[in-house]
C-alpha cells in the first residue's frame, strides 16, 4: 500500500473512533428519562341544580275559544277586522244593518208612552171613584172595575218597558263586538250577506295570553310525579317547561292549574293542563311542544359520573387523585341516578379529583397525571 493510502486509512480510523468516544461521552453526559406516569381523566366534583325530569310529550290549546254568531237578522254592513290578526276585547268585528231596528225601538218607545198615558188616566179615575164611593154615588161594582182598569194599564207599561228594552238589545246586536282579547280567524261570511241567528259561526276567536298546554300522563307517571311533589316545601313545587319544535327552550315557565279528577279508562291516562304567558305569541292553538316537569327550584347536590362508580362485594367506591397526584380509593354512599350522574350521600367532599376514565390502567397509590375533563360543548 502506498504510504499516502494508509495515512488516510489511519485518519479515517482515528476520527471515526474519536467521534464514538465524543457520542458516548455525550450520552454519559444525558440525565436518564424521567418516570412516564399513566394519564387518567378526572372531573372536579362540585355542587350542581340536579333533580329528576319528567320528559312527555304536550298540545297547545287556546285559554279561551268563542265563536261569534249573529243574534239578529240583516245584512252584514262592515267587516271591521283583519283576518288572522289580534284583535281586543271590545273591538267591533261586525256592523249589521241597522235602520230597521232603530225604528222598532221608536216604536216601542211610543208604545211605552201611550201605557203611561193610560195608566195616569186610569189612577186618575181610580181617585175619583173612591171619593163617590164614600157618598154612594156609585157601585162598589164600578170602583172595583177602575181598580181593575189601573192594574191592567199598569201591565201594559211594563210590556211596554219591555219591548223598549227588546228593541234596544236588537239595536245593540246589530254591532258585534270581540268578547275577548285573541287572535281572530277567517270570517265564514263576507260584507252584503244576509245573516240570521241560523247562520251560524261568522268567525272564531282564540284567547293566545294565557295559554294552556294539555298533557295526558300515564295513571303511573302521574303518581310518581305526585309523591315526589309532596316531599318538596310549598315554594319548590313542581313546574312546566317547554322545548319547541327547534328543540329550542320557551322562555316563560307554567304553572299546573287543572287536573282531571279522573282517569281514561279508554288510554289509562288523565289530562293535566299547564297555564303558559304567551305575550309574543310564539305558542298557537294546536302546537306540539315537548314538557319538561321538575322543581321550581332545584337543589344543588354533590354528584359524579356513572363512569366513576366501582361496585364490589363490600359496596359501591371511586377512585381519586389526591393533592400528591397519587390514587385513593373511597367508599361512597350513594342516593340515585339522575341523568347520568350519582348523587352522592357522604364518602366525596367538593373540589376533589374524581376518576371518570383510565381506571382499569391505575393502582391504589399509584402517582398519576390527572388530565381535567373537557366539557361538551352545546
Amino acid at each position: 500500500m502506498k504510504p499516502r493510502m494508509k495515512y488516510l486509512l489511519q485518519s479515517l480510523t482515528l476520527s471515526t473512533l474519536l467521534g464514538t468516544v465524543s457520542f458516548s461521552a455525550l450520552a454519559e453526559d444525558k440525565p436518564e428519562n424521567t418516570e412516564q406516569h399513566t394519564a387518567v381523566i378526572v372531573e372536579t366534583i362540585k355542587r350542581q341544580p340536579l333533580s329528576r325530569q319528567y320528559d312527555t310529550p304536550g298540545r297547545v290549546v287556546a285559554a279561551s275559544r268563542i265563536d261569534i254568531v249573529p243574534r239578529v237578522t240583516g245584512i252584514i254592513e262592515q267587516q271591521a277586522f283583519i283576518e288572522g290578526s289580534t284583535v281586543n276585547e271590545g273591538e267591533l268585528l261586525f256592523q249589521i244593518e241597522k235602520d230597521s231596528y232603530q225604528v222598532q225601538l221608536q216604536h216601542s218607545q211610543a208604545d211605552l208612552a201611550s201605557a203611561k198615558a193610560s195608566l195616569k188616566q186610569a189612577e186618575t179615575d181610580l181617585k175619583r171613584y173612591r171619593k163617590l164611593i164614600v157618598t154612594n154615588a156609585i157601585s162598589e161594582s164600578e170602583l172595583g172595575t177602575a181598580e181593575a182598569t189601573r192594574d191592567q194599564a199598569a201591565a201594559s207599561v211594563m210590556a211596554a218597558e219591555a219591548g223598549v228594552q227588546q228593541a234596544r238589545l236588537d239595536l245593540g246586536y246589530t254591532e258585534i263586538y270581540s268578547p275577548i282579547t285573541g287572535r281572530i280567524g277567517k270570517a265564514t261570511i263576507s260584507e252584503g250577506n244576509v245573516v240570521t241567528p241560523n247562520s251560524g259561526t261568522l268567525v272564531t276567536v282564540a284567547q293566545q295570553d294565557p295559554i294552556y298546554v294539555e298533557i295526558a300522563f300515564s295513571d303511573k307517571l302521574l303518581v310518581d310525579i305526585r309523591r315526589r311533589a309532596m316531599q318538596l316545601e310549598e315554594n319548590e313545587k313542581v313546574i312546566a317547561r317547554l322545548i319547541l319544535s327547534d328543540n329550542k327552550p320557551y322562555p316563560y315557565d307554567g304553572v299546573f292549574d287543572f287536573i282531571d279528577p279522573t282517569v281514561s279508562t279508554e288510554t289509562d291516562t288523565v289530562t293535566v293542563r299547564a297555564v303558559f304567558d304567551n305575550p309574543e305569541g310564539l305558542l298557537l292553538p294546536g302546537q306540539y311542544v315537548r314538557v319538561q316537569i321538575e322543581p321550581k327550584n332545584i337543589p344543588k347536590v354533590l354528584a359524579i359520573p356513572q363512569s366513576a362508580v366501582q361496585r364490589d362485594k363490600d359496596g359501591f367506591f371511586v377512585m381519586i387523585v389526591n393533592d400528591q397526584q397519587q390514587v385513593e380509593q373511597r367508599r361512597v354512599d350513594l342516593s340515585q341516578q339522575i341523568r347520568g350522574l350519582w348523587v352522592i350521600k357522604s364518602g366525596l367532599n367538593e373540589g376533589e379529583q374524581v376518576i371518570t376514565e383510565g381506571l382499569q390502567k391505575v393502582q391504589v397509590g399509584e402517582t398519576v397525571k390527572a388530565m381535567i375533563a373537557i366539557p361538551d360543548a352545546e
